[in-house]
């Protein structure tokens, strides 16, 4: 596991910025008194993974948001990840059918708010994201302090070492609809930061959506799990801090 990719992002966050760890425990020590309060189920907002990114500096934020390695969304579930890091590695027959499967239009965002951890590694067969092949994600839920506005965000990893941070809105609606809120964002989104200069515009849908189907089947009640993870509410010391965990823990997750 030395080599495991969401490893190799610590070490990258802990090299470049040193006082990362420091600062994320800052934040959480904050919550709720220092700082507005969140919900339980996010470990830290994305402004704090802003805050850190560009360490206060505000001229900084274009850079930070347009680096394609250590972007504030990677530093944020970098963070929630370092926690537990739990690694979940489908059955490639249960992948494979689970991928398959169209979006049932009638579920409800709230069906993603029962992840067994803050932030989940889950490794991918054979997964492209506009055509660049993606060996792993991250997902954890966001909690936006500037609107109020709910996410379940991921972090793609691409296999040429790129970070690619996606987010699903959540809200009163189905999941079908906040991936259909997750594009007309991105469109909008597009030559924001460059004036006169227009991105063509991309269907993120065709490749996110094989992706929730995994995410949905960890939050699902049933789930069979070899070893079932322990969520880290679980695991918060007196001090009000949550145990990092010192090795990665794998999931195997076989099908019924």
């Amino acid at each position: 596991m030395s080599d495991l990719r969401p490893k190799q992002i610590l070490r990258d966050i802990g090299r470049t910025l040193p006082q990362a760890w420091k600062q994320v425990k800052m934040f959480r020590a904050g919550k709720g008194k220092d700082l507005p309060d969140w919900p339980d189920w996010c470990y830290i907002p994305l402004a704090s993974g802003m805050a850190i990114a560009t360490q206060g500096d505000s001229s900084r934020v274009y850079q930070a948001c347009y680096d394609t390695i250590l972007n504030p969304a990677t530093i944020t579930a970098a963070a929630a990840w370092r926690v537990s890091q739990g690694v979940y590695r489908f059955d490639a027959d249960l992948y494979n059918s689970l991928v398959s499967q169209p979006l049932d239009g009638n579920i409800p965002c709230d069906a993603l708010k029962r992840l067994p951890e803050w932030c989940v590694y889950i490794e991918t067969i054979g997964a492209t994201f506009c055509n660049n092949p993606i060996v792993g994600f991250w997902a954890h839920l966001e909690k936006d302090m500037n609107d109020g506005r709910e996410e379940l965000r991921f972090i793609l990893m691409a296999e040429d070492g790129h970070n690619i941070p996606i987010p699903v809105h959540l809200g009163e609606w189905t999941l079908e609809v906040g991936i259909e809120r997750m594009q007309e964002e991105a469109d909008r989104q597009a030559g924001r930061f460059i004036p006169g200069f227009k991105i063509p515009k991309v269907d993120f849908t065709h490749d996110i959506v094989p992706l929730v189907q995994l995410v949905l089947y960890l939050c699902a009640e049933n789930v069979d799990m070899v070893q079932t993870p322990v969520h880290p509410n679980t695991r918060v010391r007196m001090s009000g801090q949550a145990d990092i965990a010192r090795e990665v823990h794998t999931k195997y997750i076989h099908g019924m």
